[in-house]
Parts: structure tokens; sequence; C-alpha cells
């Protein structure tokens, strides 16, 4: 492989004199036809964008299916029907972005149609760098809309396919049709190399929060925001959908949203950031050094650490919800966002944009805290109730809570009543516009999704005057015993209730959900009984597993995470040294023969691997040598005059002053070799001295040589040659 490479690297930094072979001009007209690697270069970027967007597989199928069928007609464009066809692609895409929005989709339609037309022109061999811009920005937008691990496959297959084309492009002859796949094989182990060598830098560059532009709208997520209405919650019950990963010791309620005031309609938040304290709601925002921790709450955190306290690790896939989730109550978060908001119900908010992105956050938790609002503003929010309230509700409430004392007991009946009654879970009521939804639900149609059950609960409890609120957020989820982690799905989307206890006990969590009549919506792998298999959980655990480490490490690595690699190397330092000042005193009086039992020993290591160092020593002083070598060639070129001044290049001056006595004379666009090789046609000019002053004078202009006294002389007999040849026809 070595061998192979270095012959390569040492023919494209020699100069481009000599005559081609034939079997480069024949892999040359392949080049331009556009080959295999050219497709496989575009296809690269095209397919992973592909599966992303699986409403667009008629325009993807089309496309392929048109693009195979011209390949094997042969069909070939020129210039002008290119530049025709990347007009009606800027139109079809401007089109698309005006029906439906989507600006980024609209300019990846736009951007695949120019890599298909520059695979069909028939001088593809000088639209490469092109094609390598056009496969590049592909692969950008992909990785726009995805972070996950497939990134590192299709960045791997992408630096495969553009190195297998740049060779190909350079020296056709070397990689023709039928070995693509042992150049392949040879290049597998530089590209890897440089993906391994990537990580230490990646780990040791400062991490520098960078807003990125947002092309795409993050999606949807029903259910968590300011104000909810009934029914907005049945798109997430029914989508199979990942909304977060979590990895935690225990199965835990996730909290979004908390909603204390009731409309009919629905439910909202009486606070916001827009509300202040003249209202007694109070959102306050929290921040803290990149790298610390968020304390949410110091008047807990005073009497206990971090450390002995719960955690949870969360992935949130990109949605437009503000709320980020947390099991009962939330006490510090470590996040990159920046500023967290805080309000008096214990929800964490965003304070930017939604993201569209993913984000991670490590929250610390407690079951139990005080409440934030005083007594007199318990009262008035949280047993607020619509002035046209049926008063059967009130009744129906009573009597349920009839023998209780306290409101605990209260709560607990009500909960009862609703989750082991006569009541049904089922998505598919709908209450008549002109009824109100829960009167409808607890007297008629006695079945509904969790919104109704905990709506019914809190305006039974406000009823009986203990205060009630309503919280949406997530269930559990499933767990992963191959991760280690809790997949939470957007069916998972619950609501339960909140009711205060008191002082002492604070707010407790309850939940009137009924378990009878609910079916899980289920996935192709469940219905095709494949969910079952052991080696099908193996799978997708790992590759759970991978998805989560991926962006742990890699796209939400923090400069917090970064400073605890950096301490864990120091500590580890620490420790080594410490052990060795140990050792050290011990055995203070075999210091002469400790000395010796280490140079010993580490002369037998070098020993035995003197031959791998040389090996690895020359490698590398190869590869140095060459970079540098390049890079001095570039510097020279850069720093010197592009014409030396008289006495170093002047017999080259002189040359082109004989050859223009007989109208023979150098064209501006010519290089020095291209002019030489033109006069070889020329019978009247001596071959032989012009070419080696061209020679001398590329050496001179282009390598930076100086000429010595010897070659000076020679020079100037090869003028003398040049001008016998010239005077004598």
């Amino acid at each position: 492989m070595s061998s192979w490479l270095n012959r390569l690297r040492a023919r494209l930094v020699a100069e481009h004199g000599g005559r081609r072979t034939e079997a480069y001009r024949e892999e040359t007209v392949r080049v331009r036809r556009g080959d295999v690697l050219s497709w496989t270069l575009i296809l690269t970027g095209f397919v992973p964008l592909a599966l992303q967007k699986m409403a667009l597989a008629p325009v993807w199928l089309a496309l392929l299916v048109f693009c195979v069928v011209a390949r094997r007609r042969g069909v070939s464009i020129g210039t002008p029907q290119a530049q025709r066809l990347s007009l009606f692609a800027a139109a079809g895409s401007a089109v698309y972005y005006v029906v439906t929005g989507d600006r980024l989709w609209a300019f990846t339609l736009f951007l695949v149609f120019i890599g298909a037309i520059l695979v069909f022109k028939h001088d593809m061999e000088h639209e490469v760098q092109q094609l390598y811009l056009v496969a590049f920005v592909l692969f950008l937008v992909f990785a726009q809309l995805t972070l996950d691990y497939s990134f590192l496959v299709g960045l791997f297959a992408m630096v495969m396919s553009g190195l297998m084309v740049m060779i190909r492009y350079h020296f056709p002859e070397e990689v023709r049709p039928g070995r693509y796949l042992s150049v392949a094989r040879l290049l597998v182990g530089p590209v890897l190399v440089s993906l391994l060598v990537a990580i230490p830098i990646f780990v040791v560059c400062p991490r520098v929060p960078v807003s990125l532009v947002s092309f795409q709208n993050p999606p949807h997520s029903a259910g968590f925001a300011d104000k909810i209405r009934f029914g907005e919650m049945l798109d997430a019950l029914g989508s199979d959908r990942v909304f977060m990963t979590v990895r935690t010791a225990r199965p835990r309620k996730w909290r979004g949203v908390v909603l204390d005031y009731y409309d009919v309609k629905g439910w909202r938040r009486t606070q916001g950031p827009g509300q202040g304290r003249a209202e007694g709601r109070t959102v306050r925002q929290y921040s803290a050094p990149i790298g610390q921790p968020i304390r949410l709450d110091e008047e807990a955190l005073s009497k206990r650490s971090l450390n002995v306290l719960e955690n949870a690790e969360v992935i949130l896939e990109p949605t437009d919800a503000r709320f980020l989730f947390s099991p009962q109550f939330p006490l510090a978060i470590e996040t990159d966002l920046g500023t967290i908001a805080y309000d008096q119900s214990r929800a964490l908010m965003r304070v930017d944009e939604p993201q569209t992105k993913r984000i991670r956050y490590v929250v610390w938790f407690r079951t139990r805290a005080r409440p934030l609002e005083n007594q007199v503003r318990l009262s008035r929010r949280f047993l607020q109730l619509p002035p046209r309230l049926p008063a059967r509700i009130g009744e129906l409430a009573r009597r349920v809570t009839l023998s209780a004392r306290t409101d605990r007991e209260r709560a607990t009946m009500i909960d009862k009543f609703l989750a082991e009654g006569e009541f049904t879970y089922s998505l598919s009521t709908v209450p008549p516009k002109e009824r109100d939804p829960i009167d409808h639900f607890l007297f008629e149609a006695k079945a509904g999704h969790c919104e109704y059950f905990s709506s019914a609960m809190v305006l039974m409890l406000r009823t009986v005057k203990v205060p009630a609120r309503v919280v949406n957020g997530f269930n559990p989820g499933t767990f992963d015993r191959y991760a280690g982690t809790w997949s939470i799905l957007e069916r998972n989307s619950h609501s339960w209730v909140e009711v205060y206890l008191g002082p002492q006990d604070g707010w407790v969590e309850f939940d009137p959900t009924t378990g009878r009549g609910f079916e899980p919506p289920l996935g192709l792998a469940a219905r095709l009984g494949l969910s079952q298999l052991w080696i099908y959980q193996l799978v997708r655990g790992v590759a759970n597993r991978l998805d989560f480490e991926w962006q742990r490490w890699v796209v939400s690595f923090s400069s917090s995470m970064q400073a605890a690699i950096f301490q864990e190397f120091y500590n580890l330092y620490d420790q080594l040294e410490a052990s060795l000042l140990s050792w050290w005193s011990t055995h203070r009086v075999n210091r002469f023969l400790s000395i010796l039992a280490v140079f010993v020993a580490v002369v037998g290591i070098l020993g035995r691997l003197s031959n791998r160092f040389r090996k690895v020593l020359a490698r590398l002083r190869s590869v140095l040598g060459s970079m540098i070598a390049r890079f001095w060639i570039a510097l020279s070129r850069v720093l010197t005059p592009r014409h030396r001044p008289v006495g170093e290049a002047a017999f080259y001056d002189e040359m082109l002053r004989l050859l223009e006595t007989m109208n023979l004379s150098k064209r501006p666009s010519e290089t020095p070799r291209e002019f030489a090789k033109r006069m070889e046609q020329v019978s009247s000019v001596p071959i032989e001295p012009l070419s080696c002053i061209t020679e001398a004078y590329c050496q001179v202009v282009y390598r930076g040589r100086s000429l010595g006294k010897t070659e000076e002389e020679n020079l100037l007999r090869l003028l003398v040659e040049i001008r016998r040849g010239l005077v004598r026809p």
C-alpha cells in the first residue's frame, strides 16, 4: 500500500512535462463520460438525504430511473444544454419552495439536479471540482438534518469515494474499472487512521458555543405549550417517534408543563416569561458559568451536595416545545443552553428559540419539595373554576368524598373512582361542541384519554376546596437492557394530577387514568413479531447505545465534559507521581540499583521494539519530509518574484528574443513547457538546446534553485547553438 501511494505522490509532485501513455488517454475518455466513481460520489450525499425525506420517494425513484436509463443509452450533454437544465432545476426548486415553504429541501433538490447534470456532461474531466463541491454541500445538508452516528458512516463513505474520484481524475490509468475494490482496500487504512488522529484534536480543541443557522422548523410536539385544547394530544398518543432518551437509575414520570387555569375548552398556564411579579406569577431566569451546573434551589442545595442527589441524563430530540422535562422536582441542571427559566410550578423552560438539533442536559432532582407559592396564591390559582361549570360535577365530587376527612383521603377516593370505576381509556372520544368536555366525559361518554381523566380529577378536587393542577409530560417509557437507557416515544405522552396536601407533604402526584381499554399502537417490528426475538433486541439495543454515546461524547461534547476529561488525566498523573515518590522514598537505600534496573528495563523494551520504532519513525520522516518540502516549495513560490533578475533567468529571455526574430513568439497563455512542446513541430528550431534551457528556467523560477558557474557557461553554449541553428536556415 505504502509503495503504491508513494508512487502516486511522487508522480503528483513531479512536473507533468512528459507525454501521456495510451492507457492514460483511453481512461481519460471514460472519466469524461462520467464513470461509476462519479455516481458513487454523488450517491454518498444523495442516499442519506433521500432516507431523511421519504415523502419525496416518488421524486427520488423517478430521478434514479431516469439517470440509469440515460447512462445505459450513453446520453451526454454539452455546456449550453447544462446551463439550460440548471435554469430549469432552479425554477423547479423555487416552485417547490413557494408551494411548501421548506427552504432546506428546495435547496437540496436543486443540488441533486445539479449533481446529475454534472455527471452527464461530456467534458466530465473538467467538472470534477464542481462535483466535489456539490457532493460536499449535499453532505453538509445531511449534517444539518441529523447528527446521529450514521453521520460518521456517511463521512467515511464520502471521504473514500472522494479520494477514489480524485485519484482516478489525476491517474486514470492507475485506477481502471475492475480495480476499484482493490484501490478502495488500499485507502481504508489511511482514512481510518486520519479519523482516529482527529479524535484527540477534537477533544483538545476548545468548546465554543456556536449558534447554527436554522434552515428547517423543528417537529411539532402537541400537548406541551402554555395553552392546550382538548384533543391536541391525540396525534402524539398515536406516534412512535422517539421524543427523548434518558439514562437514569429508576423509572420516573417526566414533568413538562404545569397547567392551572380551566376555560371549558382546555387548560392554560397563568404564568409565563412575559408575566411579572405584579400578578403574583414569578418566572425567574437562572444561569451559570460554562461547565458549571445551574443551581435552581439554593436553599435545598445548601443542605446537601449534588453528588448525593439522584440525577438523570437526557437527550432531547428536536422539538418546538420550550419545556425541558424532569422528574419531581428539579434542583439543578447542567446544560450548554446558558440560561434556564424556572417558574413557581418548578417547570424548566428554554429562553431562546425552539431547538432544531438534539440537546443534552443532566438534571438533579428530589421527590418532595416545598411549594414556592404562599397560601393565598395557592388558594387563588389552584381552586379556580369556570363560572358556568355544571353543578353536577361538584355534586359527584361531594358524593364520592362523603366519608373523607382529610385532603389526602379526598384525593385518594377521587383517584380510585376514576381509575377503578366504570371509565375506559379511548382515543376516539369527541365531546359535542356545545357541551362541557368534562361533564360529557363523567356522565355520558365515560371514555376518553388521559387529558379527560386528569382534568376531571382536578375539577372534582377544586369543587371540594382541594388545590390541584394538571401536569403534562411523559410516562417512563421502555427500558432497553442492552443500551441501559429509557426510550421515551411520543405515544408515552401523559397527563396526570398534582395535589397540594399541606406544608408538610407539599405537592403529591396522582394518576387517575385507568388501564382498561388501553391498546398502545404497535410498530412494524411488533406486528411482524420481531420485537420478541433476542437478536432483534440485541441489535436495537446496541444501535441505541451507539446513538446515545455518540450524542453524548461527540455532538453534545461540552466544555464541562472536556474539563472532566482533563481532570481525570491530571488525577491519574497525580496518583502516579505520588506512587512513584512513595516507592522511591521507601527504596532510597537502593537508589543506584533502582536507577540501573529502570535503565536496563527501558533498554530491553526499546531493543525488542526497535524494528517497529524504526519503521514508524521512517514513515513519519517520509510523510513529514514530503509535507515540509511541499510547504517550502509553495512558500518559496509566493515569496520569490515571478521573474528572476538578470544573471539567473536572463538566458530564457535571450532565447525568446532569438525566436521572435524568426516570428516564433511565446503566447501569453502558454507555460514554458507548452511553448517548448509547440516548438518541437518547427523543424528550424534546435530541439535539444531549447528543452534544456526551458528545464533550467523552470528549475530557477519555480523550484528556487540557483545556477552554478558551470551551469551558466553550459546555458550560454546552448544559446549559441540555438542562434546558429536559427541563422543556418
